[in-house]
């Protein structure tokens, strides 16, 4: 009689016991539960709880601390779009619907465990990036966020991804018939399957610090060829970084000091140095060709000794050139295609915000002269 009724104390024990952990069982893998632990990893962002709770949409999206730091980020930081995502949870969970809903994140029915008990996932919809560039002869070699490359889904296009929905510091990697560029943007990727980026690449390529180097280097390189020009009877082959257009519009500098060398005996020229208006340098892209606009205050010092004359005419000079430029890229460098003397001095340069001087160190004399009745260049 004392055995079965420990027979039945223990059945009934048991019994309880398989109640109790069945009830616990159902109650930690409840909705709520889930849903619970997911407010929880957001307000801790904790990146490693939240991946065990959330399923992309798209398999192919990496579900690592990038892109789980940028979902936590965002719905930290949008408390509009966070409560949008509590209204749906709560909708769903009062209609048992855990099917994927309109919200960006949805409750859904996973597999049972242990084919008893209904578990439950949050589902993403994932995001992909339609990356927009203004010149079509440019390439995009690379999108990344933190380190993570985003895969390409449509080269052709220029889509990548797919992403989990969050906010990312994104950055483009363009290459151009100028370089190789990058550009960096914080991205909302939300709301919609695709989100467009973008990319101002002759933005990109005016604050490249190395492109506007190779201009500004360009235009030092003609301003001295400029001092051997005038000492080299005006040979216009003495410029080395010009266009054909700019030999044909100067060609005529040729003839006049052929008429008026009769008259010489010393042409001296010197180039100083300028100053550059680094708000003034542009760059623009048209018609496929990469273009540059640059102003600089230029000065020279010239000298002219007329024939049966003893004393040097002091012809110095220090006025504002406009310059413009275009990309070469058979040669890989930017070419003069015109200059203008705007014919103002010093004084107009007070109203350049910003300016870089380019010296000249230990500036060479260049001079024509005559002997006899031969034409003299020393350099």
């Amino acid at each position: 009689m004392n055995n079965q009724r420990w027979i039945i104390v223990l059945g009934a024990v048991v019994s309880i016991a398989a109640i109790a952990v069945f009830l616990v069982m159902q109650q930690a893998s409840s909705p709520e539960k889930t849903v619970e632990k997911f407010y929880h990893a957001i307000e801790k962002k904790d990146h490693e709880e939240l991946k065990t709770l959330l399923v992309a949409d798209e398999e192919k999206a990496k579900m690592n601390k990038v892109s789980l730091q940028a979902l936590i980020n965002y719905l930290n930081q949008n408390n509009a779009s966070f409560e949008a995502i509590k209204d749906g949870f709560e909708d769903q969970i009062s209609n048992e619907d855990y099917s994927t809903s309109t919200q960006q994140i949805s409750l859904i029915e996973d597999e049972k465990k242990w084919g008893v008990f209904s578990q439950y996932k949050l589902k993403a919809k994932t995001v992909a990036i339609k990356v927009k560039d203004e010149q079509e002869n440019d390439n995009i070699n690379k999108l990344s966020a933190g380190g993570m490359t985003i895969p390409v889904q449509n080269k052709e296009e220029g889509v990548y991804g797919p992403v989990l929905p969050g906010v990312y510091e994104l950055e483009t990697t363009v290459s151009n018939q100028l370089g190789v560029f990058k550009e960096k943007a914080k991205k909302d990727l939300w709301g919609n399957t695709e989100i467009s980026l973008f990319i101002d690449d002759v933005k990109l390529v005016k604050e490249d610090k190395k492109v506007q180097q190779e201009i500004l280097e360009a235009i030092a390189v003609f301003n001295s060829d400029f001092a051997v020009f005038q000492t080299s009877s005006f040979n216009m082959e003495k410029f080395t970084n010009v266009t054909d257009t700019i030999k044909e519009i100067n060609s005529f500098a040729k003839a006049d000091f052929e008429r008026a060398k009769d008259y010489i005996d010393e042409v001296q020229s010197q180039y100083l140095g300028s100053v550059v208006n680094t708000d003034g340098l542009t760059v623009h892209y048209f018609n496929e060709q990469w273009k540059a606009d640059a102003q600089a205050l230029v000065s020279y010092s010239n000298k002219l000794k007329l024939r049966e004359q003893t004393a040097y005419e002091d012809f110095s000079d220090e006025t504002i050139w406009n310059y413009s430029l275009i990309y070469d890229n058979d040669k890989k460098k930017w070419l003069i295609a015109n200059v203008v003397d705007t014919r103002k001095g010093k004084a107009d340069t007070q109203f350049w915000n910003s300016k870089k001087e380019m010296k000249v160190s230990n500036p060479e004399v260049h001079k024509w002269m005559r002997t006899g009745q031969k034409d003299q260049a020393i350099f």
